[in-house]
């Protein structure tokens, strides 16, 4: 799967240095989760993060 959040990828004004969500996607695949982003109406965004249950 490709991953949505690359590695170095920000937002016009973040100060940030991209590597934030890079690093969720790339746990979240070692171990059998998922993350996306959900819209938050009226305005900005919800991160997901789903992670299988251990029984």
């Amino acid at each position: 799967m490709i991953s949505p959040f690359g590695k170095g990828e920000k937002g016009l004004d973040s100060p940030g240095t991209g590597i934030g969500l890079y690093l969720v996607q790339t746990l979240l695949d070692q171990y059998g989760g998922d993350v996306w982003v959900a819209d938050n109406d009226p305005e900005g965004a919800v991160f997901v993060v789903e992670l299988p249950i251990v029984e």
